[in-house]
């Protein structure tokens, strides 16, 4: 309650509206009604309990964020979870969540169909994927859409490293009527392109993303996390032909100037070819170390990369 009245809740009138810290009707979905900022009445049924119970009298516990760095990996929605003290952000890596099923041929739902999400981001709702994704782009520099995806293994390295991949056939196509970042809407005429196949290392604040495409050759982009003007750093390190790079700046419910920046090749990439870059959303100064074998990260620990991928020329 107290961070919301800080900033500006409820309104001057009493009321709370649609939106996060103030108004912003973007958030809305097809089926949100002004009633619909009322369901954060259910944040005061703890009201109702008796001053015994455990509620109130339970010693209050610290998040695991707030002890330390902590790594979790939830197999079930196929999730690589990263906090890290310093900055108090705790990530997920997102290999097997998009409010589809597998095979399904249907534009991403921003809120769930991006690659990753965070306790300090907030991801953009109009537009084709940008913000945590891995895109084709078509002749006319449209991204594509990987909702359908078959979800690879997620799991913990020994060296507590977390990885995990995903796959799907990249596809193009106009989105139905209405708000739709709240669920995957079928396309108008949607377009197929190739395969892309995307496989993560998570350390840290940083994630360490692999991929390549299966059939033909297309240009390549990888977007990185959307942090609001003033949050934590967000930057995208690309790798041997993601020579490309820039940041987008756009608005979310977090702040009207959010960054996000991108790496892409700069022609069609070459199929069967991986290509990699470093992603960061918090502290962090120096960028893991990529070569053709293995990723040294900041605090010198070294990962082999899967056997699947092999990263040529990365070690010159």
């Amino acid at each position: 309650m107290r961070h919301f009245a800080e900033r500006g809740a409820p309104d001057e009138d009493g009321l709370l509206t649609l939106g996060w810290h103030g108004p912003y009707r973007g958030i809305a979905q097809d089926y949100s009604g002004p009633g619909s900022p009322y369901w954060a009445a259910k944040g005061l049924f703890g009201l109702a309990l008796p001053a015994d119970h455990p509620v109130w009298t339970a010693v209050e516990e610290p998040l695991p964020v707030e002890t330390g760095d902590f790594t979790r990996v939830v197999r079930a929605p196929g999730w690589l979870v990263s906090g890290t003290r310093a900055d108090g952000v705790v990530r997920v890596v997102n290999h097997g969540t998009d409010h589809s099923h597998e095979g399904s041929d249907l534009a991403d739902a921003p809120l769930y169909a991006r690659l990753g999400y965070s306790t300090a981001t907030f991801p953009l709702l109009t537009g084709d994927p940008l913000d945590q994704s891995v895109a084709v782009l078509d002749e006319k520099g449209r991204a594509s859409h990987r909702t359908g995806f078959t979800a690879g293994p997620v799991r913990a390295l020994p060296s507590g490293t977390l990885t995990g991949s995903s796959r799907w056939r990249a596809h193009w196509g106009g989105q139905g009527p209405g708000p739709d970042h709240g669920y995957s809407r079928a396309g108008a005429g949607m377009r197929h392109g190739p395969e892309v196949e995307v496989v993560s290392l998570v350390r840290g604040a940083w994630e360490v993303r692999l991929t390549r495409l299966i059939g033909q050759p297309h240009r390549l982009r990888m977007g990185g996390w959307p942090s609001p003007e003033g949050g934590p750093a967000t930057r995208v390190h690309g790798g041997p032909g993601l020579s490309e790079a820039g940041t987008e700046v756009a608005a979310t419910p977090l702040g009207e100037r959010t960054l996000v920046p991108w790496c892409a090749t700069p022609g069609a990439a070459e199929p069967g070819r991986w290509y990699a870059a470093a992603l960061l959303l918090g502290d962090g100064d120096q960028p893991p170390v990529i070569d053709d074998r293995k990723v040294t990260w900041p605090d010198g620990t070294i990962d082999d990369l899967p056997e699947t991928v092999t990263l040529s020329g990365l070690s010159k």
